[in-house]
């Protein structure tokens, strides 16, 4: 951040009377710090982690690269508002990710983005959406994503073949996904319509209290678990091809989703509770354990709430991969929307594969995990719809 940036959104957060625990959010999210890395690697190593990603593709399971979700948000309560102020950047994190050998990343869109505000040293809902204006949101987002491919050259893909011919002509591929079901307004039909604008990963809630699916992770439960509606939802996303992700749900709404679901499932970006190791948006182990048995993929999430450095990330991929094996595990680094987080660049994606390699992972797993088993779940998702058993 510039100087005179961060002296202007002292004023403003002083003359509001907006609280020091807000300054430092805003502060954190405006300007880009460098994590530590925590391991230096040799010009060997980083050419051998070069060539696997050269020859497998990496994809990010979860993320905002360059904030797209930002572009022509209204009516923002005041932290998120200096937080919007930055604008979008998305031609710089595509570059980043061409130079560390990312092949693809699922960008998704935030709906309830303008209903949010700062609670208890986090996002919160803040306000009920108006009439329409989650439908409203989600469109405008979604279209600022899809122009990506003209803006920063960039191919949305809509399946692993597009994925592929993408990568083969040496572009960054954009898997759509969307945060938050709550757009739907408990209409059926839109799920259709939102296959057939591209998006294929649909995380059923995020932040907003009381929507029409279910119940979320850092508020206080309204349903109980998943609606009726929600339900549905979950039936007719397996039916139509898109990937259920389970992110930011309550237990009782992920557990209900596991229930009724007929194709595997995704927890995008998480970790899991444990010792020194508890947090709103952390799962049990036992959730994640019931998603990889339904075929699913957990993401590891590289989010300085425990971590400190890149290879404490790596570190924890290999214990996530120790207790859902092998084929269940990914990496969702929720790019640019991160809370302080230990990868803040795809630039350092060879750095974390020699970490993961120093820490044992053979090739075979790293590649299933760098990308692999989010292809496996897409590809089986969209076969499912396709013959008619989703």
């Amino acid at each position: 951040m510039h100087r005179r940036t961060a002296v202007t959104t002292g004023v403003v957060l002083a003359a509001t009377g907006a609280s020091v625990a807000v300054g430092r959010w805003v502060t954190s999210k405006v300007g880009t710090v460098e994590a530590p890395a925590g391991l230096e690697a040799d010009p060997a190593e980083l050419a051998a982690a070069d060539a696997v990603l050269s020859r497998h593709p990496a994809i990010d399971m979860h993320a905002h690269p360059g904030r797209t979700f930002v572009r022509d948000a209204r009516h923002l309560a005041l932290p998120v508002r200096l937080y919007a102020m930055r604008g979008s950047f998305e031609q710089r994190v595509v570059d980043e990710a061409r130079a560390g050998g990312l092949a693809a990343v699922c960008a998704n869109a935030v709906p309830d983005f303008a209903t949010l505000g700062l609670a208890r040293g986090g996002l919160r809902m803040a306000r009920e959406f108006e009439p329409g204006e989650a439908w409203a949101a989600y469109r405008t987002q979604l279209g600022n994503l899809a122009a990506l491919g003209d803006r920063v050259g960039v191919e949305i893909v809509r399946d692993p073949d597009a994925l592929s011919r993408a990568r083969a002509r040496g572009a960054l591929g954009v898997i759509l996904g969307v945060e938050g079901a709550d757009y739907l307004d408990g209409r059926l039909d839109r799920v259709a319509q939102t296959f057939a604008d591209g998006v294929r990963v649909l995380t059923l809630v995020h932040f907003y209290r009381g929507g029409p699916v279910g119940d979320v992770m850092t508020d206080a439960p309204v349903h109980g678990g998943l609606t009726a509606f929600g339900r549905d939802v979950v039936r007719e996303l397996n039916r139509v091809g898109i990937v259920v992700d389970l992110s930011h749900a309550s237990e009782p709404t992920a557990y209900a989703a596991l229930d009724v679901a007929t194709s595997p499932l995704l927890l995008s970006h998480t970790d899991l509770v444990g010792p020194g190791a508890t947090h709103p948006r952390f799962v049990s182990s036992a959730l994640a354990r019931a998603v990889a048995d339904a075929g699913g993929v957990v993401g590891a999430w590289p989010a300085g709430i425990v971590l400190r450095t890149l290879d404490d990330f790596a570190a924890r991929i290999v214990d996530l991969v120790d207790v859902l094996g092998a084929d269940h595990v990914g990496i969702g680094t929720d790019m640019d929307a991160n809370d302080r987080p230990v990868l803040e660049t795809y630039a350092k994606l060879p750095l974390l594969v020699v970490a993961l390699r120093r820490r044992g992972l053979d090739d075979e797993t790293l590649v299933k995990v760098l990308g692999g088993n989010y292809l496996r779940v897409m590809s089986e998702v969209l076969g499912r719809a396709e013959a008619g058993v989703g």
